[in-house]
């Protein structure tokens, strides 16, 4: 009898083990698929914009020597303040909102008498979805859902009304803090095979870059270790922006010039203070093509530590 219950015991397992790989594969599945709503792919999407009452952010794909790039503009609106409005190279960040719009899925279509396009904020809607390619597509789009945080939205050409993932939509309502490019240079530091510091310019080159364990910074010509070298260096590859910035401050004084090779990939960085009420520092580079904001005690200090990189007197 007990041998009968055990057996029965592991059958029923068994069986519900199953039924949950079904479930769970069959959801998977539809998740993967879906509706498709906008058929782009992420090397034809050209536009993506996003606009609420006060506020408009427009990522558009572009290319240039330095290669492919997402640059984003920004404006936003707030009563009794001034209009803020950005421009800047959007960083990895923007990889999963690009990823989430094309191709552009809903979880699924709904119908929506006119009593629930109000109940999903869709009458009037909340926000219009514009994502160009070799077709244009445009989306109304309505509140989160209640009890999850997909949203709704009415595709404009069909009127018809799907659930998207919150996912593919909330990071272009912040675009101005998720998406700005933070980095100053791309490149990791075990790809730099040379740097060139200041001007006139102080240069290292990287020895044995390939074997991590073993690398070291030297001055060009040199096989010796610049032991102040390397620590100035990875202070400055750490280096990230707080901010982009619309326009330049009045005054803004170049403090340093910086050119890093990685194969026949060159970046050029510069440096810029300002000697205001209060300074502050500000940096442009190849990779944010803008200009963005610095913070202050670490890039004073940057430029101070220049005196650690002499050459010593013989």
């Amino acid at each position: 009898m007990k041998r009968t219950a055990i057996i029965y015991s592991i059958l029923l397992v068994a069986a519900l083990s199953a039924a949950w790989v079904s479930w769970t594969w069959e959801d998977d599945e539809s998740r993967q698929t879906g509706v498709l709503l906008a058929d782009l792919d992420e090397k034809s999407w050209q536009e993506i914009r996003y606009e609420e009452k006060d506020y408009r952010v427009v990522l558009t794909r572009k290319n240039d020597d330095a290669g492919e790039y997402v640059w984003v503009e920004s404006l936003r609106e707030t009563e009794g303040e001034e209009s803020k409005s950005l421009s800047f190279t959007a960083g990895t960040s923007v990889e999963p909102v690009v990823s989430n719009l094309a191709p552009f899925m809903a979880s699924r279509e709904i119908e929506a008498s006119d009593e629930l396009l109000e109940e999903f904020g869709l009458k009037p809607a909340q926000a219009k979805l514009v994502l160009k390619g070799s077709k244009t597509y445009e989306f109304e789009v309505g509140k989160e859902g209640y009890g999850h945080r997909d949203y709704y939205v009415r595709d404009v050409g069909t009127s018809k009304v799907y659930l998207v993932s919150g996912a593919a939509l909330r990071p272009l309502v912040r675009a101005e803090e998720r998406l700005p490019e933070r980095r100053l240079v791309e490149t990791e530091s075990w790809d730099i095979e040379k740097i060139e510091i200041g001007e006139p310019a102080k240069v290292f080159e990287h020895r044995n870059r390939e074997d991590r364990t073993a690398s070291f910074w030297a001055r060009a010509g040199s096989e010796e270790r610049e032991t102040s070298a390397q620590a100035w260096i990875d202070k400055f590859l750490r280096m990230r922006s707080t901010s982009s910035i619309a326009k330049a401050p009045q005054g803004m004084e170049t403090a340093l010039k910086v050119r890093v090779h990685a194969g026949k990939k060159v970046s050029d960085i510069e440096l810029f203070r300002h000697a205001g009420e209060k300074e502050s520092w500000y940096a442009k580079s190849t990779l944010t093509r803008g200009l963005v904001e610095l913070p202050m005690a670490l890039a004073s200090d940057l430029v101070q530590d220049l005196k650690t990189l002499e050459e010593p007197v013989q």
